[in-house]
């Protein structure tokens, strides 16, 4: 079951960094293409997402620690 579960959890882990990743670059791209009325919105929607990337980034050694110390500990 471990197996499955870290299997699981690293494609879990992968698939929504790519994702964010992807949002991000979107994000640019209408950015890029947008008039000078919507860059505003766009702008504060892109800080969410960075915001939003950090976490994800930051979550997911995290709890792959969290992991590793609860399987050592069980």
């Amino acid at each position: 079951i471990r197996n499955m579960i870290n299997k699981f959890w690293g494609t879990f882990s992968v698939v929504v960094q790519v994702i964010a990743m992807a949002c991000i670059v979107f994000s640019g791209v209408r950015y890029m293409f947008s008039s000078a009325d919507k860059k505003a919105d766009i702008k504060q929607q892109t800080v969410t997402l960075f915001i939003g990337a950090v976490l994800v980034f930051a979550a997911v050694p995290l709890i792959n620690f969290v992991i590793d110390v609860a399987s050592t500990m069980f």
